[in-house]
C-alpha cells in the first residue's frame, strides 16, 4: 500500500516475510538462540520463521518475585552524568562509567545481569573501548 502525503512524500507500507531475513542466519549457524520478552504465543515463531526448534522454554514474568530489578542509572560512581544519547555516548568518562557499573553490579547480583544497548554497533564499539581501557595497545 502506498500513501501520498503533500504531493511530494510517499510512504510505502509492506508486509515483509521475516523468514527471508532469518534464513541466512539459519544457514550459517548450526545453533541459533531466539529470545524476547514478548514472543507470544511461543509456537507462532517457529511456524512463521519456518524452523523446527530443538528446545522451547518460557519463563513466567511476575513482579511479585524479586527476580527482576530494572534500573535506570544516570550518573557513574564519579558522579559524571551518563547517557546513551548520541552526543555523549562515546565520551571516555561515559564509556568508563558504563563498564564500572556493570562490573560493580556483577559482583553483587547472584543470578546474572542483562544489559541493553541502543544498537549492536554501539555495543561493539563500547566493548572495544573497554578492552582498550584495560589493555591499551594490545590489539
Amino acid at each position: 500500500m502506498s500513501v501520498l502525503l503533500d504531493q511530494e512524500v510517499a510512504t510505502h507500507l509492506r508486509c515483509l516475510d521475516p523468514s527471508l531475513a532469518i534464513q541466512p542466519v539459519f544457514e550459517r549457524f548450526s545453533s541459533v538462540v531466539i529470545t524476547s520478552g514478548t514472543i507470544s504465543p511461543l509456537d507462532m515463531y517457529p511456524k512463521m520463521l519456518q524452523f523446527q526448534p530443538v528446545c522451547e522454554t518460557s519463563y513466567p514474568m511476575t513482579l511479585q518475585r524479586n527476580a527482576f530489578f530494572p534500573m535506570v542509572i544516570t550518573r557513574g560512581s564519579d558522579q559524571v552524568p551518563i547517557s546513551s544519547r548520541f552526543e555523549v555516548r562515546n565520551d571516555p568518562a561515559v564509556v568508563r562509567n558504563f563498564g564500572s557499573i556493570l562490573i560493580d553490579m556483577c559482583k553483587v547480583v547472584p543470578d546474572g545481569i542483562v544489559a541493553f544497548f541502543p544498537s549492536y554497533l554501539y555495543m561493539e564499539s563500547i566493548v572495544s573501548a573497554w578492552y582498550d581501557m584495560v589493555s591499551p595497545g594490545s590489539h
